[in-house]
């Protein structure tokens, strides 16, 4: 008689349906890290973001004035940077912050500006006027437009007393 050989069952076979699920499901969880797991090991590079030029650049520090001593009374007085521009600009938006910027009170007891703002460089005219288009006041923490480049002085409008006396100085920042 022959003998009877019984087959061996795979292991397949052998585990519950229950556990085939939770097998598969733990398989196919598992493969996105195998194939991910290379990409930790490569170095990777990230190109820098695009670099913003200034769009309002000083020429100089400290500024020069086209007239001095100032007269006394109410003037204009014109800040560029020994006869050259007092900054240059780019096409954007710029924002400007005063320091220490005298205002003037109601009655004036010393020197201070009445406004502040930028003419074109050398637009002599435009800074003893404040008027017409060369011209443009400058306010605190107000962002200013610039469209193309262009070279400006800055223009102080002013007032003191009788007895005369010094304009303060101030500071002037530029943020982009």
């Amino acid at each position: 008689m022959g003998k009877i050989i019984k087959r061996k069952s795979s292991r397949w076979h052998v585990i519950t349906s229950y556990r085939k699920i939770i097998l598969i499901l733990a398989v196919l969880a598992a493969a996105p890290l195998a194939f991910a797991a290379p990409s930790f090991l490569l170095q990777s590079h990230i190109p820098p973001g695009q670099v913003k030029r200034a769009v309002v650049v000083p020429s100089c520090d400290p500024m020069s004035t086209t007239t001095q001593p100032f007269p006394v009374g109410a003037g204009a007085v014109q800040f560029n940077c020994s006869g050259g521009p007092a900054f240059s600009t780019t096409s954007g938006t710029s924002t400007p912050t005063f320091t220490g910027y005298p205002v003037c009170p109601v009655t004036v007891t010393s020197p201070c500006y009445v406004t502040f703002g930028y003419v074109p460089s050398g637009d002599t005219t435009s800074c003893a006027t404040t008027t017409g288009s060369g011209y443009q006041a400058l306010i605190d923490g107000t962002p200013v437009t610039f469209t193309g480049t262009g070279s400006w002085d800055y223009c102080g409008v002013y007032d003191s007393p009788a007895a005369g006396g010094t304009l303060p100085g101030f500071t002037i920042i530029w943020s982009q």
